[in-house]
């Protein structure tokens, strides 16, 4: 039994959702997922209340609340662009943009 668990443990595929429908609009292997194209975080602080639920989800720590509460994107090469901040945000205030070239 332990040999087919490792097995397919390796044929993981995640889904790419959308937040909205709670639908995975696109299946990718796993490696498709880790290799995709770095994206930057792009926070409307206008539209930030400083709820730091983003802060909470981030797997690598990467967004703080800064001196007026608010969600900063503060350690930029450790962001692995999953997503989540995007996805968690109440406020609709963090966007996931393409890095240009």
């Amino acid at each position: 039994m332990a040999n087919n668990v490792s097995r397919y443990s390796t044929k993981c595929i995640f889904f790419v959702v959308d937040g909205a429908k709670s639908k995975p609009i696109k299946k990718m292997w796993r490696k498709e997922f880790f290799m995709a194209k770095k994206k930057r975080v792009v926070i409307n602080r206008d539209w930030c209340k400083g709820c730091g639920i983003c802060v909470a989800f981030c797997p690598k720590g990467v967004l703080v609340l800064d001196h007026q509460e608010k969600a900063e994107w503060a350690h930029q090469e450790k962001c692995i662009s999953c997503g989540l901040c995007e996805l968690r945000c109440p406020d609709l205030a963090i966007e996931l943009e393409d890095m240009e070239s």
